[in-house]
């Protein structure tokens, strides 16, 4: 997962950044990328991986945009078959998580992938602190060195193309400029078949 991102505000508690996991709750499976879980810095990234970790938030040290808000920034991060977390934030060293203990419960089919929000009804989390910029999925997962290049053009407010990964889901906030109505819909430039809907305002 490869997100550019806008910070306008430092978080004042929880907030969801990505999420794709059931509709009714999170319990059952899936995953969230988070911010504000760390009362000592808001900012700071964190990840939930159902079933991993004891079903625990999981911090992600130096993926941290406190201190740095109103720039472009960019969270680059791959889990491996062997639940080992490694990120990059701005195109810095990548960091490494240990292998997590327990068992990953994915997403299924027509579970939804949202930005900014839940797909909970109750708690929602919703993030009015970061505005996404753009998302690029993989089913590949991306060397270290890849981790780090894509953050090349941020500065620009685009994403970098790695050397090598199987790109399957790629939006920009850009595809809605000059539309008419938020509920309008924009196609997935990685997957002619999907669209990406703009929830509320």
């Amino acid at each position: 997962l490869v997100m550019l991102l806008l910070p306008v505000a430092t978080p004042s508690g929880v907030e969801i950044l990505a999420m794709h996991s059931d509709t009714a709750s999170t319990a059952a499976r899936g995953f969230h990328l988070r911010v504000g879980d760390n009362g000592a810095a808001r900012g700071e990234f964190s990840v939930y991986l159902k079933g991993l970790a004891g079903n625990a938030v999981k911090q992600l040290p130096g993926a941290d945009f406190g201190g740095a808000l109103n720039v472009p920034h960019v969270f680059a991060c791959a889990i491996t078959a062997g639940r080992v977390v490694r990120y990059s934030w701005d195109g810095g060293t990548v960091q490494v998580i240990a292998a997590l203990g327990g068992t990953y419960y994915p997403p299924i089919s027509g579970d939804p992938l949202r930005l900014g929000v839940s797909t909970a009804a109750s708690p929602s989390y919703p993030s009015p602190s970061v505005q996404p910029v753009a998302l690029r999925a993989y089913s590949t997962v991306l060397s270290d060195a890849d981790l780090v290049a894509v953050a090349a053009t941020r500065t620009a407010y685009r994403l970098a193309a790695p050397s090598a990964g199987t790109l399957v889901a790629d939006v920009s906030a850009a595809q809605w400029w000059g539309m008419s109505s938020p509920a309008s819909t924009v196609i997935d430039a990685a997957d002619t078949a999907r669209r990406w809907r703009m929830v509320g305002a």
